[in-house]
């Protein structure tokens, strides 16, 4: 308690100091413009409390930013961190799950986009333990939560594994600077994650920036960044709001105003599923092979044209300039509500749990959805639509994303096909909005028309909203059903570096020693059969295809006016 008050005391002196300093700058300049960072500088510290100068050792998040943040309150209170940990239960526990998901989450349910599956203790046949999901599937998670603890709350170093040395690799603490510095080193933060030197990603987010570098099996800090009393030196790192291009490294393809989407070299999640790309550039001046773009003067998406950044629609719930109480506790009599939180407790204690909508993918996660604004929170839809017969009708039957966002301009997955394998072990996909691979310049993208399904209201009733449907299909076995294991696919499918004869033989229907898209895929019983067969001679059983449908929310590349 007493290091809390202390640890309050120093950042509302900080915070004193700093508004000082910057209102002098202002009397002076008469311009923010050239005010220099107001984040006052630090020094980095490892697990230990000790100086990495000093000791050599990686940083640690919960230490460094802990001087002057409740950092374990921050990661308390992040559905980013948390990932669905602690609303683990047994399989096939959770409404609208798989029979084989043990969480509502990222961290244990199931996703045809990325497959592999979370093995309960006991698993007959398992797929991935904790630490296999944090090399594999940590590239999508902030750290922290089940990258630092096991589900009974304790740090993973001190927990008994048998398949795992804990204690050497580390674990991975939720990752600041991923979020909160202009241009974080995440591939080299995932290779790290990959090699299982847990301990070190957050340390290889920072090799962009002079401060840590990278040897064959080591990093070594510079000591020219950081001055003579141990702290950082203020241009090495700049802490800042989370940017777009921030909030893109997990959820999707994210432009700045400087440049302009040219390729489509990977499948990024929510652009691979919905299409949505967020940058402010007019669609003419994109470097994309895109049907009739000359004629696309319309912006990717008018918000980020606009400057509106993803914090602005999704703030931190306890954020005093964004805050507002539920309908539940919220006082007849009041139009607005004077009272929260000073900025200096919100500094100490932001909630990271951001506001956001239902998703079809995700479960609550412990956290309550829909306390986002919707896009009634910020426009007056009365005050336009002049043109528009029966608006109320209209309103409380078609959301505004039906008209607003009319069509995507960019590819998004319209089948992910596990029954196969590729060359490269992945699934065979089928892109909605491309005539061919979107990846290749020379692929016509000629984009889709979004579908419109009824979703549920926060505030009752249901309205018609737009969609992508992803079609997937993946083998499972076994009395309680479980997908079937890439490792036992592979077995199946490839003899070393090639597909298996059998395969090549009742596959490779022009004989040509390639399988075309068009040959790699069940479209018989006799080639279902023998993949069946095939998995069965492995020790499955009950081995059968399953198929599903799943609908991916389109919220983003709105437009407006004559588009």
């Amino acid at each position: 308690m007493k290091s809390s008050q202390q640890a309050i005391l120093r950042l509302r002196g900080s915070i004193r100091a700093i508004l000082m300093v910057a209102v002098l700058l202002l009397l002076a300049t008469g311009s923010m413009a050239k005010t220099p960072s107001l984040h006052p500088i630090f020094p980095m510290l490892d697990e230990n409390g000790q100086n990495v100068l000093n000791s050599g050792q990686a940083v640690s998040t919960m230490q460094t930013c802990g001087s002057c943040h409740d950092t374990r309150y921050i990661a308390g209170h992040s559905f980013h961190v948390d990932a669905g940990l602690n609303a683990m239960a047994a399989p096939g526990s959770f409404e609208n799950g798989h029979p084989w998901d043990t969480s509502p989450g990222y961290f244990g349910k199931w996703s045809p986009l990325t497959y592999r599956t979370l093995s309960p203790a006991g698993e007959q046949n398992p797929d991935m333990d904790q630490a296999e999901w944090i090399r594999t599937l940590g590239y999508r998670h902030v750290g922290g939560g089940p990258a630092e603890l096991n589900q009974a709350g304790k740090r993973l170093t001190i927990s008994d594994s048998e398949t795992w040395n804990w204690e050497k690799s580390g674990v991975e603490e939720m990752n600041c600077f991923l979020c909160h510095i202009a241009a974080p080193d995440n591939a080299s933060r995932v290779q790290t994650l990959k090699q299982g030197n847990f301990r070190w990603a957050n340390t290889a987010t920072l090799l962009n920036s002079g401060i840590v570098e990278a040897h064959s099996d080591s990093f070594s800090w510079s000591p020219v960044a950081f001055d003579n009393t141990g702290n950082l030196k203020r241009e090495y790192l700049t802490i800042q709001d989370p940017s777009n291009s921030n909030c893109g490294q997990c959820h999707g393809l994210v432009y700045t105003a400087g440049d302009a989407p040219a390729n489509l070299s990977s499948c990024d999640w929510n652009t691979a599923t919905t299409g949505e790309i967020i940058a402010p550039q007019r669609i003419n001046r994109t470097g994309l092979n895109i049907s009739k773009k000359e004629q696309l003067s319309r912006s990717w998406d008018v918000h980020a044209e606009r400057a509106v950044k993803c914090v602005d629609c999704h703030p931190s719930v306890n954020n005093p300039v964004y805050f507002q109480k539920s309908e539940k506790h919220r006082l007849e009599h009041l139009t607005f509500d004077a009272r929260r939180i000073d900025v200096e407790d919100f500094l100490y204690r932001p909630s990271h749990n951001f506001s956001k909508g239902p998703n079809s993918q995700n479960g609550s996660e412990g956290f309550s959805e829909s306390n986002m604004r919707r896009c009634e929170g910020c426009h007056d839809p009365y005050a336009v639509h002049n043109w528009l017969p029966y608006k109320d009708a209209h309103f409380a039957k078609v959301s505004c994303e039906s008209c607003h966002i009319p069509k995507m301009h960019a590819p998004a997955y319209e089948q992910v096909d596990w029954t196969v394998l590729t060359l490269d072990r992945e699934a065979a996909h089928v892109c909605r909005g491309a005539n061919g691979d979107p990846r290749d310049i020379r692929t016509l993208i000629e984009g889709f028309d979004p579908i419109l399904l009824p979703r549920d209201r926060v505030e009752g009733g249901q309205s018609l909203s737009t969609y992508n449907l992803v079609s997937s299909w993946y083998w499972v076995h076994g009395s309680n059903p479980r997908p079937v294991r890439i490792e036992d696919l592979e077995k199946v499918y490839f003899k070393g570096e090639h597909y298996h004869p059998e395969i090549m033989e009742l596959f490779d229907s022009d004989a040509d020693g390639e399988l075309s898209p068009l040959e790699l895929r069940l479209d018989s019983e006799t080639k279902q059969a023998l993949i069946q067969q095939r998995l069965m001679a492995l020790g499955l059983s009950e081995v059968e295809i399953r198929g599903e449908i799943q609908p991916h929310k389109i919220s983003h590349d709105v437009t407006n006016g004559k588009w």
